[in-house]
């Protein structure tokens, strides 16, 4: 009887791989973004994900969180569940790894950033993606990097990629747009076990240079940004809401959203769900970003 289970367990998984290779119908995995990176570590490495009939669709790419020290682009919520919802919707999608801390803090991740996004410029047409229509895209941690990324854009220009290739940015629930204002208990941080000197540095040049928000003024160009947040991280979203007000200030496009019903995790994990009112919002702000 257990052998008969078993088996039957075996063939009933068959039809679900099927049709997950039916709906990402091609995955390039384990590509690496920088000619001397390990396929082992994966760290420097991005996934793609791309349809057959793919031709010239705008590009989202998405940069996982983890507090700067974990996570992973194959994690379901950061890989697959994002690339079938996508893909459907007319999106090529790439799911990106980057170096963790506390090995490589500030500069190292944001420059891993610069160095998939130049990558994805000039291999994406490759899988009928369109390098001149991409959005960036972050959850949590990834979300900062996104932010930082089109706002200290000299590691974009180092890296031989052209931000106005980048026509929007997406946060989910980002932790800070600045790592320099130090919070009533002295701390750089809301939550100082999260955000340390591993990270982002002791010193103020290189927490400058680490702070979205301290940039916007030094750009002529910065794409259009959604900025969602959370309840979980209350002194993020006074962050995130201030960050939108100053882009708006200087005739940058941005809007803000405080999701009050869901939490950090769910934020990310739920997108793709149908009926959900947040993944409603990214598309529709991913439609007119692309038109």
């Amino acid at each position: 009887m257990f052998l008969i289970l078993y088996l039957l367990g075996i063939f009933c998984c068959f039809p679900s791989e099927r049709a997950l290779a039916d709906d990402i119908a091609m995955r390039t995995a384990t590509v690496c973004y920088v000619s001397n990176s390990s396929r082992l570590d994966q760290l420097q490495c991005l996934d793609v994900y791309s349809n057959r009939d793919a031709r010239n669709w705008p590009v989202v790419v998405m940069i996982h969180g983890g507090a700067w020290r974990s996570g992973d682009k194959s994690q379901p919520q950061n890989g697959r569940d994002k690339a079938r919802f996508l893909l459907a919707n007319g999106f090529v999608f790439v799911s990106v790894n980057y170096r963790l801390a506390p090995e490589f803090g500030h500069p190292s991740q944001i420059k891993d950033i610069a160095a998939a996004l130049a990558w994805v410029s000039k291999n994406i047409s490759k899988y009928g993606g369109n390098p001149a229509k991409v959005i960036v895209m972050g959850h949590s941690a990834g979300a900062h990097l996104a932010c930082l990324a089109v706002t200290n854009q000299k590691f974009l220009k180092d890296a031989g990629f052209d931000v106005a290739n980048v026509c929007g940015c997406i946060l989910l629930d980002a932790p800070t747009f600045n790592v320099v204002v130090k919070n009533r208990y002295g701390n750089f941080s809301h939550n100082s076990e999260i955000i340390d000197d591993t990270i982002f540095g002791v010193t103020e040049d290189q927490r400058k240079e680490a702070s979205p928000a301290l940039h916007i003024a030094e750009n002529s160009y910065i794409p259009t940004f959604l900025a969602l947040s959370t309840p979980q991280y209350l002194y993020s979203k006074y962050q995130a809401k201030q960050f939108v007000r100053d882009l708006n200030s200087v005739r940058h496009k941005a809007e803000y959203f405080f999701i009050s019903h869901k939490n950090h995790v769910a934020l990310n994990s739920e997108f793709g769900v149908k009926k959900d009112w947040v993944t409603a919002k990214v598309l529709a702000f991913l439609n007119r970003a692309t038109r």
